[in-house]
């Protein structure tokens, strides 16, 4: 289960550098 948790905050991580890009 951490591994999916990891998984959805480093999506959600590159989204957000996505829009700051």
């Amino acid at each position: 289960m951490k591994i999916i948790k990891l998984f959805v905050i480093h999506i959600l991580l590159l989204s957000s550098f996505q829009t700051f890009a």
